[in-house]
């Protein structure tokens, strides 16, 4: 992510970008990964991704071109296959990575929400593991930032931290805003906190245990039927990459071996000179 933000204050400095997010998720976005980012540099990245594209699809193009008319090169003089299966996807170079750097804010965010996702099960059973010995949400916290892993931990540890500087007046208030920051991305999580959370009152040791297991269940369910909706999402763009990187090769070889054929065919067929 670190050559990302470079490269976007780069592209802030270089093209002129509107200061504000046409959409609030890149906003949401960026609170969330915690990068220092203009809304102009973040817009204007793109417009750099366009330019760096053009830089390497130009040559690639008029290599193409080359081979084309003049049959320099690996690309056979006046084929048109090769214009077809080369020089076509090479002129989508630089929207390729105009779009990658649009949309590498938000798919970083989605990529560290699914690492965090995995961890949220061991955070959520930390924090009742320390609440079964003792019904102290601040001991707990503290104990699945310590022993957790991810970015809930590291946030668990950010909210130990401003709570004992007085930024948040109690621990509750901390969690409070955790649940809010990570409610769009998993809502077994929020739950799990606030289930948590309430069970600091409940005066009865079984009710409070019996409402800290059903925490652990329904987050451990959660995210299993999260997981199953992320596989069968996955498996679309899946068969798209087979046809493309599978398919279109193994066809542009089966033609190519057919007129190969062809032409032996043709040469045996030609009559011997006596």
């Amino acid at each position: 992510s670190n050559w990302y933000i470079k490269l976007a204050r780069i592209a802030g400095k270089k093209f002129k970008a509107p200061n504000e997010f046409k959409k609030e998720d890149y906003r949401l976005t960026l609170d969330f990964l915690g990068w220092d980012l203009a809304p102009r540099e973040v817009n204007a990245a793109p417009m750099l991704g366009m330019v760096l594209g053009l830089i390497v699809a130009i040559p690639i193009i008029l290599f193409i071109g080359l081979g084309f008319f003049l049959g320099i090169g690996f690309v056979p003089r006046g084929e048109m296959m090769y214009i077809l299966y080369l020089g076509l996807p090479s002129m989508l170079i630089p929207f390729m990575f105009s779009m990658y750097l649009q949309n590498y804010p938000v798919s970083s965010a989605n990529n560290l929400k699914m690492k965090s996702i995995t961890f949220i099960p061991e955070i959520v059973n930390y924090m009742v593991m320390s609440m079964k010995l003792s019904p102290n949400l601040e001991k707990a916290v503290d104990f699945a930032a310590n022993h957790g892993r991810g970015k809930i931990a590291e946030d668990l540890k950010e909210i130990t931290w401003k709570t004992k500087i007085g930024e948040y007046n109690t621990i509750e208030e901390g969690l409070d805003e955790l649940a809010y920051k990570w409610g769009n991305y998993s809502d077994e999580f929020k739950h799990a906190l606030m289930v948590i959370r309430s069970s600091v009152i409940e005066v009865e040791d079984a009710k409070r245990d019996a409402l800290l297991d059903k925490a652990v269940y329904d987050t451990l369910e959660g995210i299993k039927e999260n997981m199953g909706k992320y596989a069968a999402e996955m498996k679309q763009p899946s068969i798209y990459l087979y046809y493309v990187g599978v398919l279109l090769p193994l066809l542009l070889i089966d033609r190519k071996s057919t007129r190969l054929n062809s032409s032996h065919t043709d040469i045996a067929r030609m009559p011997s000179s006596a």
